[in-house]
């Protein structure tokens, strides 16, 4: 039901449907929580990923709690709330739940492989290392297949 695009620009889909998000933010933060591989994401994390130099800022500091209720209310919203695991000062998401080009093509499948064109959430520069990581695992997967 949940597909995470991750290769190219950033989108979440529900039964095959792109996911609209209430905020810019609130999509980058569905964007960071996949890119953190559903570990749990920590608020310093939110504000020093999502508002940068401007992470220490008042509208950055009680901003993030407007942005986790619109992600939560995106979800509510198309019947994915399930996904979101918030915790004391973190949030996470559910990865078992889901799936996504850049899962599948860690696990080997070579439809995702040929997916990868070299950019990873690309509206994002805090992801640009890791296409780097992927652009390495792809080289070792085309050597495997000569």
């Amino acid at each position: 039901r949940y597909y995470f695009q991750t290769f190219g620009n950033f989108e979440m889909l529900v039964d095959d449907k792109i996911v609209h998000f209430q905020s810019k933010k609130a999509k980058e933060l569905m964007a960071l929580c996949v890119y953190e591989e559903g570990k749990p994401v920590s608020i310093h994390r939110i504000l020093e990923y999502l508002w940068g130099d401007d992470a220490t800022s008042v509208p950055a500091k009680t901003g993030y709690r407007r942005v986790i209720k619109d992600l939560s209310d995106s979800l509510k919203a198309c019947g994915a709330e399930e996904i979101l695991s918030r915790e004391y000062g973190s949030i996470r998401v559910n990865l078992d739940l889901c799936d996504s080009d850049y899962i599948n093509f860690m696990n080997g499948d070579p439809r995702a492989l040929c997916l990868f064109q070299g950019s990873y959430m690309a509206q994002y520069s805090w992801a640009e290392d890791m296409v780097y990581k992927i652009q390495e695992r792809k080289n070792i997967f085309m050597r495997s297949l000569k």
